[in-house]
């Protein structure tokens, strides 16, 4: 009669070890997946704030294709306190041009280097680009990214 009893008693503790091993399995399950859905947002927002870096440089390439002389300031606007835009407007994402500097070549070439930087959120995409900007006789204006880097 005592080892029925005995044999009731761990099967009861057999099966509470069982379900708090299961529930551990259970949360650090849970963990993973919302360590994950974390990084998968970390990640999407790093990609957004790359695009938006990509459209300042896109944005300074097409303003020096319509003057050659252009300069960040001429946009008027101001991004997190650089010259930039917002974008799309009331977002918080937006782009902005840090160090930009121009050097005005002998032969009436003209090389602009800058600093574009995205925003998408808390994340920031910066990239370091190099342009050369040429003026023909006919007075088309050549505008190439000859350097582009990280």
């Amino acid at each position: 009669m005592a080892l029925k009893k005995n044999r009731k008693g761990f099967a009861l503790v057999l099966t509470v070890l069982i379900l708090l091993f299961l529930s551990l399995i259970v949360l650090h399950l849970l963990s993973l997946i919302h360590s994950d859905a974390l990084s998968q947002g970390y990640e999407e927002k790093f990609i957004h704030s790359e695009y938006l870096a990509d459209a300042c440089i896109q944005d300074v390439v097409a303003n020096l294709e319509e003057n050659e002389d252009w300069e960040p300031s001429d946009w008027g606007t101001q991004f997190k306190g650089w010259p930039g835009k917002e974008y799309p407007s009331g977002s918080g994402n937006g782009y902005n041009v840090h160090k930009f500097t121009s050097v005005d070549l002998p032969d009436g070439n003209r090389i602009v280097r800058f600093e574009s930087k995205g925003y998408c959120k808390d994340v920031e995409r910066a990239v370091n680009v190099s342009i050369s900007v040429t003026k023909k006789s006919d007075g088309t204006i050549i505008v190439k990214v000859f350097k582009y880097s990280d």
